[in-house]
């Protein structure tokens, strides 16, 4: 893969494929960073170059790009199992969205929900091996004048 920028709004994507298992396998790579996704799939019978063109419109786009660039996520299990993958993920960084401490510690309450802290635990366990330990201490009283 290849990143080419083309002007200030826009870039390209070269990929470039060969040598397919069989005629009839498939890469599924999702291109992405914070401001788009993109899914694309490349057919083991259709070897060789393909370009992928990207448009930046915002100064938001054209920051994030420039910053950070564009990630290219393999799924090399399908876009099934990927895609379960993804939402498994997504529950470590998605919940506490909100500021209203009345509504329920979910999606909209301002707490880190259950779901999304045991997501995290598991991922350290499974990907770095760190099996987080319980700790004794559950509360710590901080002076909200030193936050």
């Amino acid at each position: 893969m290849e990143f080419v920028p083309v002007n200030a709004t826009s870039f390209q994507v070269k990929v470039t494929t060969a040598k397919p298992a069989s005629m009839l396998c498939s890469d599924y790579i999702m291109f992405g960073n914070t401001e788009f996704v993109h899914f694309e799939v490349f057919f083991g019978a259709f070897k060789g170059s393909h370009v992928i063109n990207f448009n930046m419109p915002t100064v938001s786009e054209q920051k994030d790009v420039a910053f950070g660039g564009v990630k290219a996520f393999g799924f090399c299990e399908g876009v099934v199992k990927g895609m379960q993958s993804l939402l498994k993920t997504l529950s470590a960084f998605i919940g506490g969205l909100g500021s209203d401490p009345n509504k329920t510690p979910k999606i909209l309450g301002p707490h880190v929900p259950k779901y999304m802290e045991e997501a995290n635990i598991q991922f350290l366990k499974d990907a770095v091996q760190y099996p987080m330990e319980v700790r004794t201490v559950q509360k710590v009283d901080i002076d909200p004048s030193l936050i």
